[in-house]
């Protein structure tokens, strides 16, 4: 990040953050791959993930103008191991302030899983519920938001997919109490 960092403030110009892919063939020894996306936004909570059934690299991402206001939900790919990035497209757009937490291929489907104030427009972490997204179509088109019912005041920070389930771990009220949950195997797939 070059320049302010989660801006808040509409009068304040944002920092340019430049997200980066490294590669080594030793783990001690690392050399920039190449950039994967630069912009004057706050770039927040990337995660890379490897489709199979796509045969790409993808990176999640919130983009946000100002910090806890609207973002959007972007994935971007790469067919070449992550030398180029392209496709950028939105999964969901400005509508409330949304923070991914995973993105798995289950079945013939695509499903981003993500926390957002959808339902407490501005309550960012303190309003926020859990949902999913899901494409069917190789990632040009995306569902509706699903609602996961972990409860209110929910930010979402990981999904991990064993066996036949997926487990959720969360913060609820997260500005206040900070209490850490793990949901046992709500979704089944």
């Amino acid at each position: 990040m070059r320049g302010t960092a989660n801006n808040q403030d509409p009068n304040v110009e944002n920092g340019t953050c430049d997200v980066k892919i490294y590669s080594s063939d030793n783990l001690v020894d690392w050399k920039q791959l190449s950039t994967v996306i630069s912009r004057k936004s706050n770039i927040e909570d990337g995660r890379l993930y490897y489709s199979n059934r796509l045969n790409k690299l993808l990176f999640l991402f919130e983009q946000e103008d100002y910090d806890k206001k609207p973002s959007s939900l972007k994935v971007i790919e790469s067919g070449d191991m992550g030398k180029t990035w392209t496709n950028e497209r939105f999964i969901l757009e400005l509508i409330a302030d949304s923070e991914p937490a995973g993105m798995f291929e289950i079945g013939c489907s695509t499903h981003v899983f993500f926390s957002s104030d959808i339902n407490n427009p501005g309550q960012s972490y303190e309003g926020g519920n859990a949902f999913y997204v899901y494409s069917k179509n190789g990632l040009s088109s995306w569902s509706s938001p699903n609602t996961i019912e972990l409860g209110d005041n929910i930010l979402l920070i990981d999904v991990i997919m064993a066996s036949d389930k997926i487990y959720f771990a969360a913060f609820k009220n997260y500005l206040t109490n900070r209490q850490m949950m793990l949901f046992n195997g709500i979704l089944k797939y």
